[in-house]
């Protein structure tokens, strides 16, 4: 596999936790939208991005939940039982 070849696959993986934050339950699920191990998935991800998997995931609810607290008027209990981190 080329390098091209695995950086298409985080970009894929990438975009994905993107589109679907809201309704990814573990880092596993997200094999799924690339073919590959979670194993293969995890190394080459933490290569790339420099945090495995699921600290990015983490991070990325964390980030959205912040943005939505000082742009919105929603509740911070709404805000943290995620239903609007969709």
């Amino acid at each position: 596999m080329t390098t091209n070849d695995k950086n298409e696959r985080i970009r894929r993986v990438l975009t994905y936790i993107d589109d679907h934050l809201s309704e990814i339950e573990r880092a596993r699920a997200v094999v799924e939208a690339v073919d590959v191990s979670y194993e293969t998935l995890r190394k080459q991800f933490r290569k790339e991005v420099g945090i495995p998997p699921g600290a990015y995931i983490r991070q990325a609810r964390i980030d959205k939940a912040r943005r939505l607290l000082v742009e919105t008027d929603e509740p911070i209990l709404v805000v943290c039982k995620g239903r609007l981190l969709k």
